[in-house]
């Protein structure tokens, strides 16, 4: 009799399993992206962390200027080009309204600012930008919280250690 219930238990935890399974992966299909609606999911993407202000931190209350007031949001990248990609995604700017209530925010997209080239050689990451209408340049607060979300969001990537901008003329006070 035992047997018997430990049979059906198993049987029904099974048939559980694979009811929200297949729930689950309907959901997980659609992605909410700000601003553009429900959308289809890439294949295969990969969770990257993109780093913004967040008003709401001990670190931002003590000194906004500070880079230790950077928390971040989660994107799902492509596989392919993650790092490119997540650095692309963190210059839109394209906070949610949910980031946003909870106190994030963020001084991206710049005017003009793309990101032209990413180079990784012996764990430096040169950045090449192209800034036309000097979109990071500014109050040495400003900047140095543009560049730190930046170079956060970089050193999260294996290999990444070092990040170099290119042209210097960027990021300046």
């Amino acid at each position: 009799m035992k047997k018997k219930i430990i049979l059906i238990l198993i049987v029904l935890v099974v048939l559980l399993m694979g009811t929200a399974l297949i729930i689950g992966k309907n959901y997980a299909d659609k992605i909410k992206k700000p601003d553009d609606g429900v959308v289809e999911k890439p294949a295969h993407t990969v969770p990257a962390l993109l780093f913004y202000q967040n008003t709401t931190s001990d670190a931002y209350k003590a000194d906004p200027c500070n880079g230790k007031s950077l928390s971040f949001v989660v994107r799902n990248e492509p596989e392919v080009g993650t790092l490119e990609a997540t650095l692309k995604d963190l210059l839109r700017g394209a906070l949610t309204d949910d980031e946003k209530k909870a106190g994030f925010q963020t001084e991206y997209p710049r005017p003009g600012l793309s990101l032209v080239t990413t180079t990784l050689k012996d764990g430096t990451l040169t950045l090449t930008f192209d800034d036309p209408q000097n979109g990071t340049t500014g109050g040495s607060c400003r900047v140095g919280i543009l560049w730190a979300q930046i170079e956060k969001t970089a050193l999260q990537f294996d290999g990444v250690r070092k990040v170099v901008f290119q042209p210097d003329t960027l990021f300046q006070p």
